[in-house]
């Protein structure tokens, strides 16, 4: 709370699942890009980056910022806690 006052800011709390951020954001980020590509490959089109999406580059980089095994250690404990 010290944080909070010093910037003069209100805390946001969201009760959601864990893993929330990827869960929700990378995995819908991940997906639309593997649709597109195999619609790409598919039609035979060129590799150009589909319109509004992170180039793979980008995603691997965002991948790797929030770690490559989060969301398996989310996926398993989730799993483990459901039993």
């Amino acid at each position: 709370m010290d944080f909070v006052q010093q910037i003069k800011k209100t805390p946001i709390v969201v009760n959601e699942s864990r893993g929330f951020y990827t869960c929700r954001f990378q995995r819908s980020v991940y997906q639309r890009r593997h649709y597109h590509a195999a619609r790409r490959h598919h039609t035979g089109a060129g590799s150009k980056t589909a319109p509004g999406l992170p180039d793979a580059g980008r995603l691997l980089a965002m991948r790797d910022e929030v770690s490559i095994d989060l969301s398996y250690h989310i996926r398993e404990q989730t799993k483990k806690d459901l039993g």
